[in-house]
């Protein structure tokens, strides 16, 4: 993922806890499911089936089809995903959802990331004293292993 998500391991990863006793929007993610099977939006009998179902479940079904499912080469990413729909106050293409600061884990730094977004990144992480922050490196065995630097 670190590659993908990551700019190719110069960016950061932000842990977020979800956890019960703080009110975050991070509760309502899910996992993705990884499946080669094909959805019903992938054969005409399908779209028959769908065709056919109560509108708010066929919406549903094609939502979660398209959102939450992905082909099985991407399990090892092991992702879960927030998806909603915008408010009827917001305006643009995206939605910002406010946390609680306690909701925030730790930082993981990418193996590749720029000396200034690293100093930017750790300076940020001192408001939060229960932040840790993590440097990532790229071992001989090509596995990922995070170093504590930061706390």
């Amino acid at each position: 993922m670190w590659y993908h998500y990551a700019d190719k391991y110069t960016g950061a990863v932000i842990e977020f806890l979800c956890t019960e006793a703080i009110d975050t929007p991070w509760r309502i993610a899910e996992p993705i499911e990884y499946t080669d099977e094909n959805h019903l939006v992938s054969t005409p009998k399908g779209w028959a089936k769908l065709m056919n179902m109560e509108k708010e479940i066929a919406l549903k079904k094609l939502f979660d089809a398209s959102v939450y499912t992905k082909s099985n080469d991407w399990s090892y990413e092991n992702e879960w995903r927030i998806a909603s729909f915008k408010g009827a106050s917001e305006i643009g293409d995206y939605s910002d959802y406010l946390f609680d600061g306690r909701s925030i884990g730790n930082i993981y730094l990418g193996p590749l990331i720029c000396q200034e977004a690293k100093k930017n990144l750790i300076g940020l992480s001192k408001k939060y004293p229960c932040i840790d922050v993590y440097q990532a490196n790229i071992g001989v065995s090509r596995k990922i292993m995070f170093e504590r630097i930061s706390r």
